[in-house]
């Protein structure tokens, strides 16, 4: 159940350090402008990461002299490639920006440099994932959100971001549904925002009146805080993340943001968790806050 405590317990977050990993995709270039967007309004600075995978190695002394060359000679090309991208943001942005590349495996290397640097946003680039491909291995952006300890913002190749400006708030029936809120509101910065809470409830969750009620009075504790908000409810048998992608769509919002504990039962992974199916499938922007 929502936690009666959540106006007393939020604590305010500044967004100081964002970490963007990039492969200088399309997709991660789309994600970065968002970065960029994000860091201005909070004078953030932006750590640049490129993961290098690394090159098998063989057996026998020649073999691996050659496998360390072409490992060094490509990690020198994309030290470049880096270096470049970095300066051309600080001149064209006038943003403090830190390159860095690594190799290793994607992930398991942004969780280790999120963790290290103690950063207060990763953003990342999702191609979406379709079918029942997603619940076998899901997709980078996808292992980072459900792993990192700071909040993921995942943008969508398709997507277009010039701020957040209408926002999607998701809320379903589970424990701390609204206790992220402070973040959100410190990631929006601005009063010039219009914020849509979404409840929504399977048809048979139990003390649903109670929820509502409790979601109420938590929206007339933040109104000011908003240009407009607005709170809908709606119960259904159908799938949730399904529910909350389609009335954000209609609304044409340009942000999902949800929280989530995430758990790895088989079972939960096995049937597609609220978060995956949302990160996978949103064509808007989503800011996940564990």
């Amino acid at each position: 159940m929502f936690n009666d405590e959540i106006l007393n317990t939020m604590t305010k977050k500044t967004i100081a350090n964002i970490l963007v990993p990039t492969d200088f995709s399309e997709c991660a270039a789309n994600a970065l402008e968002a970065a960029i967007s994000v860091a201005k309004v909070h004078n953030a600075r932006i750590t640049l990461l490129h993961v290098v995978s690394p090159i098998p190695e063989f057996y026998g002394l020649q073999k691996d002299r050659i496998v360390k060359e072409q490992q060094q000679e490509l990690l020198d090309s994309q030290s470049d490639r880096i270096m470049k991208l970095g300066n051309s943001l600080q001149e064209n942005h006038g943003l403090s920006v830190v390159p860095i590349i690594v190799v290793g495996q994607t992930v398991a290397t942004v969780l280790e440099t999120a963790k290290a640097l103690d950063v207060d946003l990763i953003v990342m680039g999702t191609h979406g994932i379709k079918g029942f491909r997603e619940f076998l291995i899901g997709s980078n952006t996808y292992g980072v959100t459900e792993k990192s300890a700071s909040p993921v913002l995942s943008i969508p190749q398709s997507s277009i971001t010039n701020g957040f400006e209408k926002i999607m708030f998701p809320v379903r029936n589970i424990p701390n549904a609204l206790e992220k809120y402070e973040f959100l509101k410190t990631f929006v910065a601005t009063g010039n925002a219009s914020l849509f809470i979404y409840g929504i409830y399977k048809i048979d969750d139990e003390h649903l009146m109670e929820a509502y009620k409790k979601v109420s009075a938590f929206v007339k504790g933040i109104e000011n805080d908003w240009l407009s908000i607005k709170l809908t409810s709606v119960i259904t048998e159908e799938s949730l993340a399904d529910e909350a992608l389609e009335q954000a769509a209609q609304m044409k919002c340009d942000l999902i943001v949800i929280t989530s504990k995430v758990t790895s039962s088989f079972n939960d992974f096995f049937l597609g968790k609220f978060a995956q199916q949302v990160i996978n499938h949103s064509i808007m922007p989503v800011l996940h806050i564990k």
